[in-house]
């Protein structure tokens, strides 16, 4: 698996979003790859606060995510452990702590280098618990939708 992470290359000058599509089709391709559902029951815990909403990610050493995009800038927290992250807009190794803003439209790939644990914490306005309902807010299906949706003005 460590070797998937660098079809996405680590010059942030080579990568595209098509490297970041091309390596989460081969994640997914992997006979030992767990499905989104699966990832998203087991990898992640749910907090819900008023107007807020934060996804708990934690991943095994050796482990390769690749991540969807948001419609929104967020707070993204790691709060343990080690990863490996690269964007079309960047790449680097990154340890805990570390707290940064999230611009609108990034899908990362992370490769955890140890135990990792990363937070999200997204708007929540109508304080729904339902995830479905949260990722249709937040999340964009593919590149198209998220243009659609910032030409939009951001509204869904």
């Amino acid at each position: 698996m460590s070797d998937l992470i660098e079809i996405a290359g680590t010059d942030v000058a080579n990568v595209t979003r098509e490297n970041i599509l091309n390596l989460e089709t081969a994640i997914k391709n992997l006979p030992d790859s767990i499905g989104e559902q699966e990832a998203l029951e087991t990898l992640n815990d749910h907090v819900f606060a008023p107007g807020v909403y934060a996804r708990v990610m934690t991943l095994p050493a050796g482990m390769t995510v690749v991540g969807k995009i948001h419609k929104y800038a967020h707070i993204c927290l790691i709060t343990h452990g080690t990863v490996k992250i690269v964007s079309e807009f960047d790449s680097g190794v990154y340890s805990a702590p570390r707290v940064w803003i999230s611009e609108p439209g990034v899908k990362r790939t992370l490769h955890a280098l140890s135990d990792f644990q990363m937070v999200n914490i997204l708007p929540n306005p109508s304080d729904t618990q339902d995830l479905d309902e949260i990722e249709a807010k937040v999340i964009a299906k593919n590149y198209k939708d998220l243009d659609e949706f910032l030409n939009n003005n951001g509204d869904s």
